[in-house]
């Protein structure tokens, strides 16, 4: 299926406002993620119908159908009808091709509905299981490994997270992934202790520093506005935000843009409601060892570091735990 073509079409029926080019890309980029999703519920739509009659099926169509169907509907956050894609990919086929990503993606969508957490837990294991050093098994490996010790994580078990990432690297040895794995057990093994001491100037130049809103449940957030997946979070921060800011919860914006004048143009068509740090020359960056962004750093109440890099619902869902602990 051709979708490039449709998209376009789609994203270009109004005229773009030329405000400036950061705003043009960003509205560019928005209108084609809106044109891709009904692009993709369309196609997802299409498959279900044609993978749910078996009869009219061809044979050699049926496991393959019903895995894209388990694929794209995850991909829509449609989890219900990924765990049960999924979930007839493994009965029919469990042992083939499809049945490492059909294990991660039924144990995935079982957690984002909230499930059985050992089924859930099994079905992931059984993803890392059948890591192989290819392309595709490496990157459901990683994805296994990651809902999985985000799971652990949240129920507070940080040494099962810290083993599910060990998993992978007895399936996996090798010298790039070892680099990458050790790059997520630091990040589990900060969580319970304090971040580095911050102290900065804000945008009206006010002094800010991470001491002043110990008692708080902060988010430092470590971003730019050229960051594409920066700017998509954005909303959902500013609605967690919203929700939480009446209970304790602060976010503090480290912007690495490169000039001032283009952070202060983004701010002014985009407000956030919480003071930023303008990291010109990226210090802070290069003490929080940074390397790439979004980087989020979520510090309960204690001053510790509870979460990190969270997005979506699953920062949602750590706030709310966090501002419930007095």
């Amino acid at each position: 299926m051709r979708v490039a073509p449709a998209l376009l079409l789609l994203a270009a029926v109004a005229p773009l406002a030329a405000a400036d080019l950061g705003s043009i890309d960003r509205e560019f980029e928005r209108r084609m993620k809106v044109a891709r999703e009904e692009v993709l519920a369309q196609k997802l739509e299409a498959l279900e119908a044609y993978a749910g009659d078996p009869a009219n099926a061809k044979a050699a169509d049926l496991v393959p159908a019903m895995f894209a169907a388990a694929d794209l509907a995850a991909m829509l956050e449609k989890h219900a009808a990924a765990r049960e894609w999924a979930t007839r990919v493994l009965a029919d086929d469990g042992d083939g091709a499809f049945g490492a990503r059909a294990r991660f993606l039924a144990g995935n969508a079982t957690l984002r509905l909230g499930g059985e957490s050992a089924k859930a837990k099994e079905l992931l294991l059984g993803a890392i299981d059948r890591a192989e050093l290819t392309n595709e098994s490496v990157q459901t490996t990683f994805d296994a490994a990651e809902a999985l010790a985000s799971h652990l994580l949240d129920s507070g078990d940080r040494d099962g997270a810290l083993q599910a990432w060990e998993a992978v690297r007895a399936k996996l040895p090798d010298p790039r992934i070892e680099e990458f794995i050790q790059g997520r057990v630091r990040v589990i093994q900060s969580i319970g202790k304090e971040p580095p001491a911050l102290a900065a100037k804000d945008l009206e130049g006010k002094q800010v520093t991470l001491e002043q809103l110990r008692g708080k449940v902060v988010l430092l957030d470590f971003w730019a506005s050229w960051c594409a997946p920066c700017v998509e979070e954005l909303p959902n921060v500013v609605a967690v935000h919203e929700e939480f800011k009446d209970r304790g919860f602060e976010v503090l914006g480290v912007s690495l843009d490169r000039e001032r004048e283009r952070l202060d143009g983004f701010l002014k068509e985009h407000p956030m409601p919480w003071r930023q740090v303008f990291d010109l020359g990226g210090a802070l960056a290069q003490l929080y060892e940074v390397d790439s962004i979004p980087s989020t750093w979520l510090i309960g109440r204690d001053g510790k570091i509870a979460r990190r890099n969270l997005r979506g619902e699953a920062l949602r869902a750590a706030v709310a735990r966090l501002v419930a602990t007095k």
